[in-house]
């Protein structure tokens, strides 16, 4: 059995950037075609 999402995606505006892939790079160091996360699309201190 799969478990519940902790939120509802279909809130989420996937078109919105929280964080650029250029802030993601200064913080991600794996860079070119090793590079896993393009932008970040939400963020929230409360969650």
């Amino acid at each position: 059995m799969a478990a519940s999402p902790l939120f509802d995606l279909a809130e989420l505006d996937l078109t919105q950037v929280a964080v650029s892939w250029q802030r993601v790079g200064e913080i991600n160091p794996q860079a070119g075609h090793m590079r896993q996360l393009d932008h970040v699309i939400w963020l929230t201190d409360d969650f």
